[in-house]
């Protein structure tokens, strides 16, 4: 998302608007208030290294009207593309560690939004499938896959960021999961010792923040290297 949302700035060729305002910040500014926006559980010092630029200049740029109306756009532009994602496609569960784990260091009111609309969707499937196996009908292979795709992100996410959730999705959802959803998908997870051997794996290869900086500088560079940035 933040790569192809840089992309699309510095090649655009039409000025980019945010409720009918120009959007007048160079590119490295535009991606200054993009990470600002995003990555809130990363410190300000960390943000300037990955961007190659000061403290202070960052603490400036934040007083600046445009770089504050693109950290607000911004946010709702990338719950909707991060739900989307999630929603339409398939992760290993070692994928599924390194999304919560970059989630995790997301702004606070971006984690509440995603979570909440999210675990929304999981209830109200979780709840479907439930009625639809009690009166033995049919179930969409769309609705099984969508529902493993959600209870698996967000029983990797009680890692990363505890809930009251996280006992809730144990008690309500898991057994579904085991006793309905596997067997009906083909599938024999055992979620507890599956994702207790890869929270093992994650955690030697370092913290999220490890590693993701050196995938944000490699765009920065990236993005340096053939535009002017």
């Amino acid at each position: 998302w933040l790569q192809q949302t840089l992309q699309d700035y510095v090649t655009s060729l039409q000025p980019i608007t945010w409720r009918g305002k120009i959007v007048q910040l160079t590119p490295k500014q535009y991606g200054a208030a993009l990470l600002q926006g995003y990555l809130g559980g990363m410190s300000l010092d960390r943000l300037g290294g990955v961007i190659n630029i000061s403290l202070e200049t960052l603490r400036h740029w934040r007083q600046e009207p445009g770089f504050l109306w693109v950290m607000d756009w911004s946010k709702s532009i990338f719950v909707e593309f991060f739900c989307d994602s999630l929603i339409r496609n398939d992760y290993s569960l070692s994928q599924y560690y390194d999304i919560a784990g970059e989630f995790s260091l997301l702004e606070d009111s971006l984690k509440i939004r995603v979570r909440a609309r999210l675990y929304r969707d999981l209830r109200a499937l979780a709840e479907k499938i439930h009625n639809l196996h009690r009166f033995f009908m049919r179930m969409d292979d769309y609705d099984l896959r969508l529902f493993r795709r959600l209870l698996l992100f967000f029983l990797v996410l009680e890692d990363f960021w505890p809930s009251p959730a996280g006992r809730r999705l144990r008690r309500n959802f898991l057994p579904l999961a085991q006793q309905v959803v596997w067997p009906l998908l083909g599938s024999e997870e055992f979620l507890e010792i599956e994702v207790a051997k890869t929270r093992g794996k994650y955690r030697r290869a370092g913290s999220p923040v490890t590693k993701l900086v050196p995938r944000l500088k490699e765009i920065f560079a990236a993005l340096r290297s053939s535009h002017q940035f």
